[in-house]
């Protein structure tokens, strides 16, 4: 029997999808919102963040169809083409595959009430039709030989000039008593017939109870408008891989306590040599209610069965994954289901579904879903996946600014596993710290993106150092290199970032400029456990620390205190509840400070440095000083969204840039310090992902 049902299922798979409708016939093309290459920062306004619940859900009936109303009139043939094809898709049958001794192969009255409730409004509609007619048909017949009185004779002789007929009278006779069960306007003239009579309204008393039930069960037999996508789709999020489905509530009215199941099923041969289908149920993030939309995710962590797939390992192995939902309908009181099941050729690698959610012009948030099945390929998400051509190397009439991006995974087999690559992330805390004071400043500039691994070629004729940021001045030739040196030309040569400048802080914080570089103080507690090296000798004299001792517990103290004085400088500075280090808003030095300070945090937050206490614990100011820096537009500009500041959040392409730079300097350090470090980013990433997954209500990941 387990077999027989496991080949069942494989079948029901296959033809489940072989007999999937099409998607909409027209999709809109995707415009990237600017060049690869060049990027214009002043005038950019923070995209809106997907939400996860639609206030409004623009969906109205028109003619057979619906249509989803949008701002141009061309496209509304298009929408409704495209809504039709949802709605009829979530009432397509499942079909089931033939199987000996069905119950759907034998009559019964159960399996006739199944179809009822089963089958649309047409079967119940012919099924009522079929109930009246067998009896009254047979019943005629049999009542052709009585004789019958009829009361309005005299009328059928005046409008139609003679008298029905023996069979019309027995049809008239036969219908009245069976659909009304009562005697219409013809009546029997003898016992025999009167006792017909009484025997087609006890018929008819039948016939009317059970199509009166089967109209009333159908009525209370809840059905909800739920339909999936048509492709699973695997993507990265946060370099963690995923598997995505999109589910639809067409009626986008409030589900609650959804219950949704992913299974994924795969041949299995066990030693025996038996054969069947091996399911397993993937973890899945649920929602508290569905309103309109939800993308159901699976993370493929190390716990995960799908954590050991490759790409072509789902072509050959998989049978199909099936998903299942279930919700309590408040308005049917009952619960309602839906399911679907993908086969191989469903699966889509390397792109995610497209947000629905749009903002009109009075800012209310509208669910389109002529956007349903659209995917986006994370190569045209505004995510960089290689550096920037080359700049213009001749003037140009806005500054021009190269900057340095990581990754949070170059699918390397150390740091990154079995990861793919995934898109570039600014990580450079310099060229970073350039383009926050140029943001605060409002001077536009033109940014070009430099892979911090793979340079690109062209950077090596800029800087021959092949360092980042290089910048070069709006109208000049020349390329400037050095952080300090070009914030100096900055404020010389532009009255923007000059007018920054003068807003400066009050105290003794600008006494020894050492003493505020939290940064390298970070960086030599990481590598002072390391073997002796060039980097090492450089830095940890700095602080006071003989490179070549034997003690090394004792440098590291020493390292330890000299953090204290750095970071106790930032609370002193930040006394009397101070907004910013320059007073109520940002100044030059809290511009040219704040990246250093952010990359000191991650540094002791995810352990590869080890200041002897938490950063909230050591400096508590700074820590909410961070946080405040973070929200402005400036940070957001520059590092982009869910990038900021929070307790026990840790920002994984930075943790895995400076990994790998510390990984080659220390590799020593790999097993004890780098890796621990960087796993615990990455659960960071997982666990704040699942935390905004809880706290979304209508339930859409951005996927998102």
């Amino acid at each position: 029997c387990g077999a027989m049902i496991a080949k069942e299922v494989a079948m029901l798979a296959t033809f489940e999808a072989g007999t999937t409708e099409d998607a909409s016939e027209a999709r809109q093309e995707e415009h990237p919102s600017g060049s690869p290459s060049m990027r214009r920062r002043s005038d950019e306004k923070p995209s809106s963040s997907n939400t996860s619940e639609a206030s409004i859900c623009r969906v109205a009936e028109h003619g057979l169809g619906w249509r989803c109303w949008g701002r141009r009139n061309k496209a509304r043939e298009q929408k409704t083409k495209c809504l039709k094809g949802l709605i009829s898709r979530a009432k397509v049958e499942s079909a089931r595959p033939a199987s000996k001794a069905s119950r759907m192969l034998r009559f019964s009255p159960t399996s006739l009430y199944f179809l009822i409730l089963e089958k649309d409004w047409w079967f119940c509609s012919l099924l009522a039709t079929v109930a009246y007619c067998m009896p009254v048909v047979l019943l005629t017949v049999v009542s052709l030989p009585l004789n019958f009185d009829n009361s309005t004779e005299e009328a059928d002789m005046e409008y139609n000039g003679k008298s029905p007929s023996q069979a019309a009278l027995a049809f008239r006779f036969c219908a009245a008593n069976v659909i009304s069960m009562g005697f219409g306007t013809v009546y029997p003239t003898s016992n025999g017939g009167y006792f017909l009579a009484t025997l087609q309204q006890l018929i008819g008393i039948f016939v009317n109870v059970f199509v009166f039930a089967a109209v009333l069960a159908k009525f209370q037999s809840p059905r909800g408008d739920i339909v999936f996508s048509k492709q699973l789709c695997f993507f990265t999020r946060d370099s963690v891989r995923h598997v995505a489905v999109r589910l639809g509530n067409l009626r986008c009215h409030t589900l609650f306590n959804p219950s949704i199941k992913l299974y994924f099923l795969t041949d299995h041969e066990t030693m025996e040599g038996e054969t069947f289908v091996n399911i397993q149920e993937l973890a899945l993030d649920l929602p508290g209610t569905v309103s309109g939309v939800y993308t159901i995710t699976h993370r493929i962590d190390a716990e995960s069965p799908l954590y050991r797939w490759k790409k072509a390992d789902y072509r050959k192995q998989v049978v199909a994954f099936q998903c299942t939902f279930t919700a309590l309908d408040p308005v049917y009181k009952a619960e309602v289901c839906a399911k679907t099941t993908y086969n191989a050729s469903q699966l889509h690698f390397d792109s995610r579904f497209k947000d629905m959610m749009t903002i009109t012009n009075d800012g209310r948030p509208v669910l389109d879903f002529c956007s349903f099945e659209e995917l986006v390929s994370e190569d045209a998400m505004g995510l960089p996946m290689v550096s920037s051509e080359e700049p213009p190397m001749t003037a140009w009439p806005r500054i021009c600014l190269v900057t340095g991006y990581g990754r949070t995974s170059y699918g390397d087999p150390v740091l990154d596993g079995d990861l793919p690559r995934s898109p570039l992330s600014t990580e450079c805390p310099m060229a970073n710290c350039l383009m926050i004071i140029l943001e605060e400043a409002g001077e536009e500039y033109d940014e070009f993106k430099s892979d911090s691994v793979d340079k690109p070629d062209w950077l090596k004729e800029l800087n021959p150092k092949l360092e980042v940021p290089v910048c070069r001045l709006a109208g000049s030739d020349e390329w400037l290199a050095g952080t300090d040196d070009i914030i100096d030309t900055l404020v010389a040569g532009s009255a923007k970032v000059g007018a920054l400048s003068e807003i400066k802080p009050g105290g003794p914080i600008l006494d020894n400029m050492a003493k505020l570089e939290p940064h390298y103080v970070a960086f030599a507690l990481a590598i002072v456990r390391g073997k002796p090296s060039g980097v090492r000798s450089f830095l940890l004299p700095k602080f006071g620390v003989d490179p070549e001792a034997s003690d090394i517990n004792a440098g590291h103290t020493t390292l330890q205190k000299e953090a204290k004085e750095v970071f106790g400088r930032f609370e002193t500075a930040l006394e009397g509840d101070k907004a910013y280090l320059c007073g109520d808003r940002p100044g030059l030095l809290d511009c040219r400070l704040v990246t250093k300070l952010f990359l000191a945090y991650q540094f002791a937050e995810s352990g590869l440095s080890d200041f002897g206490t938490s950063f909230v614990s050591m400096a508590p100011r700074t820590f909410a000083y961070l946080q405040r820096f973070t929200k402005r537009d400036s940070w957001r500009k520059t590092y982009g969204p869910g990038r900021g500041v929070a307790d026990g959040q840790l920002d994984l392409p930075t943790i895995r840039m400076n990994a790998h730079r510390l990984g080659g300097l220390c590799p020593e350090l790999m097993d004890a310090m780098i890796l621990p470090a960087l796993d615990r980013a990455r659960r960071s990433a997982l666990v704040r992902m699942g935390s905004l997954s809880s706290r979304s209500g209508l339930s859409s990941r951005r996927s998102t």
